[in-house]
């Protein structure tokens, strides 16, 4: 397979795209192979166990990744000793209580011993998070997205309609730089549409594309798909079709925008909750808005501001999380920066018993760029999962004149000249001639006065 992907890498672009749309064809269940269809079948069945079933299954779950930790992460092996806690005795999920969290800056000061001794570097894939902080974060993970993140993806989708021969737009974080606005994925049999120059004009084209091709869903931000309905509302563009579906992720849905994307487009939002660092994942259902806890992902928990677990319905609590599925670098009690309630009632009328959210108050917020023409950008879009900042210790997008955008870089150790030239100009290809980018020097990050980090400070009315 390595040998394969080796040859594709150094084929001349006219010769990949008969490659891609051929592999297009293949169906997912072939694509993936035996894990991804051992998954699909396990999940098929799971989501109607009792509520029973599912608190055996995690507690079976979570006891084997902290037999892992301890047996090969020294990180979890010095702290389990220094609290007395016995991995092989774990019995109950409230047992967990008695570790401590973890967390980003925990991750950094002790990276290389939370690495597994028994995961050679060939089995993982390096990630990142978005960096909501200013700090970004970097991990390992196992390579088995579309072995494992991909069913349960599927799995929530499939509540809305979705299947893999569904026509999908995606409208996230592409930028084309050579004045088309749209383009075709045939590997993923996608349309890509570009969400980084939506002029009127723009979409206008991009609607008439949808019209024509009669898409299904639309993969998109909440606000980008905003830009679009608020375009739809004051043109008058009758949209001459109806989709299955908005997939919006991301970012948080604020009250009244539901109403208005649905409203405009005659069909369901639907969005569901997860993060780079595949500790835990949740979903609407086709039955309501509430966030399904998908518990054969990984345990998830509501703490207080002291770290005491919450159990009662409706108070806010951040979601701390254990993961299942990444034995490379496990994340126990991981602290997402996230945030949610549980849900007023025992279980949704769909019929599965997983415990439920209310709505989610997530890192990434709908903060807006305003580039040249009034054209705002989604800070979301500009989301790098990459190695360019690994030689930054903070950085933030700072905003006062339209079409202007000022980069403030904290450098870290190793910092040059080279990494100011990558950074820029992995920043321009998805901005473009849309915005003047100013990497600016300093010393330190300004915080809220909660004394956290923001990722875009903007001086600019929206």
């Amino acid at each position: 397979m390595v040998f394969l992907k080796n040859i594709y890498r150094h084929m001349p672009e006219p010769f990949k795209l008969p490659v891609d749309f051929f592999y297009g064809l293949i169906p997912n269940s072939i694509r993936y192979g035996k894990k991804y269809r051992r998954m699909k079948k396990f999940l098929n069945r799971s989501q109607w166990w009792s509520e029973d079933e599912h608190t055996a299954h995690q507690e079976m779950q979570v006891k084997s990744v902290l037999i892992h930790a301890y047996e090969h992460v020294p990180y979890y092996r010095r702290i389990f000793d220094q609290y007395g806690f016995n991995p092989y005795e774990f019995k109950r999920l409230e047992e967990m209580e008695t570790l401590p969290l973890l967390d980003k800056d925990i991750i950094q000061e002790n990276f290389a011993d939370l690495l597994a001794d028994n995961f050679p570097v060939q089995k993982t894939v390096q990630n990142t998070t978005g960096g909501t902080s200013g700090n970004q974060l970097k991990f390992y993970a196992e390579d088995n997205y579309n072995q494992v993140e991909k069913p349960f993806v599927e799995l929530i989708w499939e509540r809305a309609g979705y299947a893999n021969n569904s026509r999908v737009a995606v409208l996230r974080n592409e930028s084309f730089s050579d004045g088309k606005i749209f383009d075709y994925d045939w590997k993923q049999r996608s349309l890509i549409l570009d969400n980084f120059h939506l002029t009127d004009a723009n979409i206008k084209k991009t609607l008439e594309k949808l019209d024509r091709d009669r898409i299904d869903f639309i993969h998109t931000y909440p606000s980008a798909i905003l830009s679009i309905c608020d375009y739809i509302r004051r043109s008058g563009y009758r949209v001459k079709y109806r989709p299955k579906a908005i997939l919006a992720t991301s970012e948080n849905i604020y009250p009244g925008q539901k109403e208005v994307i649905e409203g405009t487009l005659n069909c369901r939002l639907f969005t569901f909750y997860g993060h780079s660092e595949r500790a835990c994942i949740a979903g609407w259902c086709e039955h309501s808005d509430f966030y399904h806890i998908q518990s054969e992902y990984g345990y998830m928990e509501l703490l207080d501001e002291e770290h005491n677990p919450i159990s009662e319905t409706g108070r806010m609590g951040e979601i701390v999380c254990t993961g299942f599925f990444n034995r490379a670098m496990p994340f126990i009690r991981y602290r997402t920066g996230d945030y949610s309630s549980y849900a007023d009632r025992g279980s949704c009328t769909c019929g599965r018993n997983y415990r439920l959210l209310n709505d989610v108050k997530g890192r990434w917020l709908q903060e807006m760029l305003v580039c040249r023409e009034g054209i705002k950008v989604s800070i979301t879009a500009l989301n790098m999962h990459s190695e360019i900042f690994d030689h930054v210790e903070k950085y933030q997008f700072y905003q006062d004149r339209p079409g202007e955008c000022i980069f403030n870089i904290v450098k870290a150790e190793n910092y040059s000249i080279e990494d100011e030239t990558k950074i820029k100009g992995e920043l321009l290809k998805k901005l473009g001639n849309s915005i003047d980018l100013i990497i600016n020097y300093t010393d330190d990050i300004e915080k809220t006065e909660r004394g956290k980090y923001k990722y875009l400070v903007q001086k600019l009315p929206l």
